[in-house]
């Protein structure tokens, strides 16, 4: 939130700046930190794939970085329509490849605002997902305005890294390969 501002004020958004200041009223990380705990819980063992309109990209991938860093796990992320074209495809569990898709768990970000079509999408997404025996978890953006939205879901992707890197027994605060990768690269 406070890179958010700093940037606001940088670019001299006032109408950004005071938008902003009513989410840190309305926000309360708290409220968000056990469904986080119970999302952890529940993709403990699986790969994170996380789905949203292409609108809310940068969100999706934001929650790709946060499993990555916080939780030391890999994640992936796509959009909708452009996974509908290709990627779908390597989750059709068939015999010969079902072990590979059997750890995946696809956490979809809806905006209830996105275009009809992509929420079309999204809900027959999910359906052939589930039918192949795929975990699914739908995440409503929630919130007045679009800054709620955007706020409310770091704060949870946040609580869900944490608790996903307590539930391996992983330091959220390392960054070990990283430190590894910089020593390396100096040679």
């Amino acid at each position: 939130g406070f890179s958010f501002r700093s940037l606001a004020r940088c670019m001299g958004d006032e109408e950004m700046l005071q938008k902003s200041a009513t989410c840190a009223d309305s926000l309360d990380p708290s409220r968000y930190e056990e469904e986080g705990r119970a999302l952890a819980k529940k993709m403990h063992g699986f790969i994170p794939v996380i789905y949203s309109s292409a609108l809310n990209e940068a969100l999706a991938y934001n929650w790709k970085i946060r499993f990555n860093e916080t939780a030391k796990i890999p994640a992936f992320v796509n959009v909708f329509p452009e996974l509908n074209h290709n990627e779908m495809n390597g989750f059709d569990v068939q015999e010969q490849t079902g072990d590979l898709s059997k750890n995946m768990y696809f956490i979809f970000l809806k905006d209830p605002e996105s275009d009809p079509r992509v929420l079309k999408r999204m809900q027959v997404t999910e359906k052939l997902l589930v039918d192949r025996g795929l975990p699914v978890e739908i995440i409503e953006l929630q919130g007045a305005s679009m800054l709620d939205k955007i706020f409310s879901s770091i704060i949870l992707a946040d609580w869900t890294s944490y608790y996903s890197a307590k539930e391996y027994g992983i330091d959220s605060e390392e960054v070990p390969m990283v430190e590894e990768f910089k020593g390396l690269i100096q040679k």
